[in-house]
């Protein structure tokens, strides 16, 4: 339970959706060549359903495709919270300048015209991923600072089957690690707060929400109950997992003279508080009912005020000098 949240695959994945036969076929051949795992699509519908099935490391896509064109594919996939941050590269014809233009504004990473030379294709894809990788590698040690925050209980889920837990929920709940490996969160809640958990749970799978939080107790093994908030959102991997936090129902409380510190206003350490929860910018200006611009406004104050470079020194210098801890 105490490995690392990111997933190793053997070969990187591609996604080509290309309605041109001959030119899937000969991209297909040339990416499986290069050690890539290659799934085809014949159209943009198809495209989308290989992609979420899939969640690839990179997707090819052709622009002028009937029914579902190379943009709206893009834009479909990019309302998918698993899929808006694949890299998305067009296959276009020379004169298709217009389109080109409407994609990249859109935020497609990179376009490839037709006809292409294969060394040009591979370095741009190579560059794609890499790049991808190094913000995945980023995004990771965040999460990792995040998931083991010794002030709150996280829990990664799939279903109902606990997949990782951090030690402070083993101290909290008083099982062992063994004992933990074959529980699932239905042993730890009482039965109206699973099921409107489950209930919760299947909503953000069916995208009716995009998280929850409610009130809830957490049993212990003397079936003591813990009063706890809790907090889910989805997490993208290989599959698709819940991310459940759980706090003391208590409101939290912070150590002053470190705020004062760091002359942190009472709104920036309310927004430190959700980084720490794992809240992303959007999740944080709905709880605070705020736009995403002024929630990188509160990030960027900060991370000056705390002289750290970027979100993951933040965590740290957040859990090692407890900025925010238990009432």
């Amino acid at each position: 339970m105490k490995n690392n949240l990111s997933v190793i695959t053997n070969k990187k994945r591609i996604v080509v959706i290309e309605d041109d036969s001959e030119t899937r076929l000969i991209l297909g051949k040339f990416l499986r060549s290069e050690g890539y795992e290659v799934i085809e699509a014949k159209d943009g519908f198809i495209g989308v359903q290989k992609v979420l099935h899939t969640l690839p490391d990179l997707i090819i896509s052709d622009i002028q495709m009937p029914e579902l064109s190379g943009i709206e594919t893009y834009e479909t996939l990019n309302q998918i919270p698993a899929t808006m941050n694949i890299p998305f590269i067009f296959l276009t014809a020379k004169c298709d300048i217009n389109e080109i233009m409407a994609g990249l504004q859109l935020g497609v990473d990179d376009y490839i015209v037709k006809p292409f030379e294969f060394n040009d294709l591979k370095k741009r894809i190579e560059i794609r991923i890499e790049k991808n990788e190094r913000n995945k590698s980023i995004n990771q040690t965040q999460l990792d600072l995040i998931f083991e925050n010794p002030n709150y209980v996280n829990l990664l889920v799939d279903d109902s089957k606990i997949i990782r837990y951090n030690s402070i929920f083993s101290k909290i709940t008083q099982y062992s690690e063994d004992e933990l490996n074959k529980m699932y969160i239905s042993f730890f809640l009482l039965l109206n707060d699973f099921v409107t958990i489950t209930k919760n749970i299947q909503k953000i799978k069916e995208q009716e929400i995009l998280s929850f939080k409610m009130e809830a107790n957490l049993i212990i093994k003397s079936k003591a109950l813990e009063p706890v908030i809790i907090y889910a959102h989805p997490i993208f991997m290989k599959k698709e997992l819940i991310w459940i936090s759980m706090h003391p129902k208590e409101s939290f409380s912070f150590n002053n003279e470190l705020t004062n510190y760091h002359n942190l206003s009472k709104r920036e350490i309310t927004v430190l508080k959700l980084i720490c929860t794992g809240h992303n910018n959007k999740e944080i200006g709905e709880e605070l009912n705020i736009s995403v611009r002024t929630v990188d406004k509160h990030r960027e104050a900060l991370l000056h005020k705390t002289n750290c470079k970027n979100t993951a020194e933040l965590l740290v210098l957040t859990f090692k000098e407890k900025i925010i801890k238990f009432g």
